[in-house]
């Protein structure tokens, strides 16, 4: 999936050693005991080995989030999406960006992604609790956008590769959104059409 969606100029092969799930145990022990520095690295180097891992990826940007690096945190969730294919991990992805929202004091933005992230878990008490936060502290002032006012805030955050899919889910259409994302990653690992592409690109 890798070498296909991403087209390095090396020769990549999967390595015969789970040296991703190793460093992935030892970041989650160095996590869970205070110990964020080292986390993040054993962390790195388990994206490293495999960088199109969810897993991976969010136990790596919780680490991010303790050292509040906002900008590498938005960026490494937008990146993840286009390796997003279970309902549970394009629903994390979104409430990901909706907590780099609220961090950003744009509690519009950030009950857009919450809400969407409904659409594939649909009784997750996380986007429960940070909707209930936002309406709490801005005393019910901000509302759901507008399709046009979500593609603003797309436009605003560099998110227009994200675009396409806002549409469908604003719409109801988040099954067609799952399907697609299926359909065009199985396309591209089952016969290397790397054309389909374009549509992460959107």
């Amino acid at each position: 999936l890798y070498k296909v969606i991403n087209q390095p100029v090396k020769d990549v092969r999967a390595s015969q050693y789970p040296y991703a799930r190793i460093y992935l145990e030892q970041g989650s022990v160095y996590f869970e005991a205070g110990m964020y520095e080292e986390a993040e690295k054993a962390l790195e180097k388990a994206r490293r080995w495999n960088p199109v891992n969810i897993k991976i990826a969010s136990e790596y940007m919780e680490t991010i989030k303790m050292r509040k690096d906002w900008d590498t945190f938005k960026n490494i969730t937008i990146e993840m999406f286009k390796y997003a294919f279970k309902r549970e991990d394009v629903a994390r992805l979104y409430r990901n960006l909706g907590y780099y929202f609220v961090e950003m004091k744009d509690y519009v933005a950030a009950k857009l992604c919450y809400t969407l992230s409904f659409n594939y878990e649909s009784e997750n008490k996380n986007a429960m609790s940070e909707l209930y936060y936002i309406d709490d502290l801005t005393k019910g002032k901000y509302k759901l956008p507008s399709e046009d006012e979500a593609e603003k805030i797309a436009k605003k955050y560099y998110l227009n590769h994200l675009n396409f899919l806002l549409k469908l889910q604003l719409n109801n259409n988040h099954q067609i959104v799952l399907l697609l994302l299926f359909y065009l990653n199985l396309k591209i690992i089952q016969n290397h059409l790397i054309q389909h592409q374009f549509l992460y690109q959107i």
